[in-house]
Order: C-alpha cells, then structure tokens, then sequence
C-alpha cells in the first residue's frame, strides 16, 4: 500500500500563531517595570485634635502583571509625642490588577496644636524570571493639630473587586487556545483571526461595561478618593444644619471670598462637593465659586497645591484667600465651615 504524502502548510501559515501569541506575551512583560505600584496617601494634611487619633492611608494600586510582595512602612521620623500604629504591619503580597490598603494609625498624645511632619519608606518587592528586586518608595505625612479638628475618616476596602482584572485575560487565553485547537485540524487560519478579534472586542467591551477607562485615570495622574475606596462616595444633595446657616449669617461684613472645587468629570463624589459649596454660597452672598476641571486646566491644580505624592487628587475645594485645600467630602460641611472661620 502506498503512503499519501503529508500536506504541509506553508512555513509563514504554520508561524502565524506564534506571531499573533507575541502582542500578548509583551503586554504581560511591559508590567516588569521598577517600580510596579502606584502609591498614593490620604489625607493631606492629616487633622488631629490635641491628645486624639486619626488615621492615614496608603493605597498601593497594581495595574501590572507582576505580583508585588511583602509591602512594609518604615517610620523614619516623626515628632516626639506621636505613636504610630501600622495596620496591618506588612502586606505580603499584592496580585496582579489589583490593590492594597496600609492604614496608619497616628496619636497626638503630647502634642501643642501646630503643624507637624513625619517621613518614612514604603518597602516592597517583586520578582521578575530568576531576578528580584527592591523597591523604596519616600512618603512624608503633614499633621495638623489644632482643637476641635475632626480627623477624615477612611473606610474599609472591601474584597470584591480583588483579582477581578485576571478574569477577561483567563477568558482570552481560553479562547485562544480553543482556536488553536481548532486550526490544528481544520487548518483554517480564519479561525485564528476570528478569534483574536473576538478577544479584541470582547476586552473592549469589558472595559467600558466595567468603566475601567475611568478606573485607568483614577490610578494615573488623578487620584478620584471615591473611586477607589479612600472614601465613600456621596450622592445626595447637601442639607446645610441648621447651625451651619445661622453661623454662616452672623459673620459681620465678612470681605467677600472665593471658593474653588477642583473635579474630574468621571469623579464619583465631586458633584456632592460642588453642591456643597453651592449651598454654601446660597447662605451667604459673601462667597463666590468657582468649578475647575482638573484634566482641562492642570496648572491651576498645581497652582493651587492640589497635587500629592504626584498625583492631582479630586474632589479638592481651596480657599485661595488663605491657602487651605479640603480634600474629599467627608465630614465637608465642618470642615468648610471651620476653614471660613479662619479667614483674616
């Protein structure tokens, strides 16, 4: 009997999955940068009532491939007087697309109302094939003591969303390897290109239905405190108390003022912030406003000092006149209100 000889595909048909497999093995090989994380601190300047406690958060955010390990502050100094609790004291590791919360836990227990500065490191590691490396990262945290501060309280991350970023690259990776199934014994190259579009499309689509786009520009250059779990966000329509109107009318012939709410249009809690200050500004003639978006009008967000640890952070209401920027919305109306009482 005689053998039929083989087909073969052409040498360049046969490469072609290979080819197409390459974009994504360097999107997982772009992440193996130093460093890896994003790190952002909240709040600033932390407030603290002589003799009281107030918390500081560290959000480490990882957009890579790579997983981060054993994530570690180092206090460097701080004044005398202070305690400083670190919760928890290490992290051990932080997975790929996802994030990670170190709470500091500050107290003023001897300390005179002033302004005061403690410096540390934030110190984590990732490996990358057969080498590892070390990163460092300088945080410097501004405290403010002064009586009747109400410290920013921070709220718990939840779980959720951890890990969620490896499901659409599991998916595409099942779809591919079923398609190179398929090519093997229908030699179709069509089914290969299909089935990238369909993983094209498909991560498009995840993204906008998960508005990842916004959660991309909330871990870049701007930092949105609800959008990722600094804080929770406000949706309703401020009601001033009672108190905070009768105060707001017994100012006598204050000079008239200027209020700036710094936003960014994906900004979960920047409208409730604008709506403060509106209701604000309803109460007393005195005060103007004025609403900047931050991805519009950057140098203004450095003018006015609304940038930390390298990223412009939203909602930020400023008193030029003085100098004070309120970040976040909780706990705003007071803190607005003790901001106008320290007007000249």
């Amino acid at each position: 009997m005689t053998n039929r000889p083989q087909r073969r595909l052409p040498q360049k048909a046969a490469m072609m999955p290979l080819l197409l497999l390459v974009p994504i093995l360097l999107s997982f090989a772009v992440g193996a940068q130093d460093p890896i994380l994003e790190v952002g601190t909240f709040p600033d300047p932390l407030l603290l009532p002589p003799g009281g406690e107030a918390t500081a958060r560290i959000l480490l955010v990882n957009p890579t491939a790579t997983e981060a390990d054993d994530a570690e502050v180092f206090l460097l100094s701080i004044p005398d007087g202070v305690d400083v609790t670190s919760v928890p004291s290490i992290l051990p590791k932080i997975d790929p697309f996802s994030d990670g919360v170190l709470d500091l836990l500050f107290a003023a227990d001897e300390l005179a109302e002033g302004t005061y500065e403690a410096s540390a490191e934030l110190v984590y590691t990732y490996c990358d094939d057969d080498s590892c490396f070390e990163v460092v990262e300088p945080l410097t945290f501004v405290m403010e003591v002064r009586a009747g501060a109400v410290p920013i309280a921070v709220e718990s991350f939840g779980a959720a969303g951890r890990g969620a970023g490896m499901l659409p690259l599991i998916l595409a990776a099942a779809v591919l390897a079923a398609a190179l199934v398929v090519f093997a014994f229908v030699r179709k190259m069509v089914v290969v290109v299909a089935a990238v579009g369909l993983i094209a499309v498909g991560a498009l689509a995840y993204g906008v239905l998960t508005s990842q786009h916004e959660q991309a520009q909330g871990i870049g250059a701007v930092l949105c405190t609800s959008c990722v779990g600094i804080e929770e966000a406000s949706h309703g329509e401020p009601a001033l108390s009672s108190e905070t109107r009768s105060e707001l009318a017994a100012f006598a012939g204050p000079e008239p003022i200027q209020v700036l709410v710094f936003y960014a249009v994906w900004c979960h809690s920047c409208p409730y912030a604008e709506a403060m200050v509106e209701a604000f500004a309803a109460e007393a003639e005195w005060i103007s406003y004025r609403f900047i978006d931050v991805e519009t009008e950057p140098e203004l967000a450095a003018q006015y000092n609304v940038i930390r640890s390298n990223r412009t952070v939203v909602p930020a209401t400023v008193l030029p006149a003085t100098g004070t920027v309120l970040f976040g919305v909780e706990h705003l109306e007071t803190r607005l209100l003790d901001a106008l009482r320290s007007l000249p």
